[in-house]
């Protein structure tokens, strides 16, 4: 839902993200720096969990699993809360969102580079950042 017209346009880029991510895939994931990168910030941010105090069921949660899992985004969202993942991901991930899946840390990162801080997203995702400029550079025009 959006409120105002900033939300909009942030949904907007935000689908726009996914729509070039089916059609650049190789170029954006065919050597697994972005996967690696994000997997490294999940395990990370796994660990912060733990040491939080939260029991995390490895059965049920794959950390290492970067598509999208209903279960784990059901444990991000009722169990820690986006307030509390909010603070956990805070330079970790360019926002609590992109740690849902791989695809979601592309796009909210394609949010970043358009609509954001795109100094900010180079510090914490530099692979990340590289591949969205890279798609910029060679005339992928929104």
């Amino acid at each position: 839902d959006q409120v105002d017209i900033a939300d909009m346009l942030d949904d907007i880029i935000h689908e726009v993200a996914h729509s070039l991510e089916e059609e650049f895939s190789m170029d954006i994931y065919g050597d697994s720096e972005v996967q690696d990168e994000f997997i490294g910030k999940r395990v990370r941010l796994k660990n912060i969990i733990a040491n939080q105090g939260f029991d995390i069921d490895l059965e049920r949660y794959d950390f290492l699993n970067p598509e999208y899992s209903p279960e784990l985004d059901e444990f991000f969202y009722k169990e820690i809360g986006y307030p509390l993942l909010t603070s956990m991901t805070r330079g970790l991930f360019n926002s609590a969102y992109a740690c849902t899946s791989l695809r979601e840390y592309f796009a909210n990162g394609f949010e970043a580079f358009y609509l954001g801080d795109r100094s900010y997203l180079n510090t914490i995702s530099p692979k990340l950042y590289k591949k969205i400029a890279n798609l910029h550079n060679i005339g992928v025009k929104l």
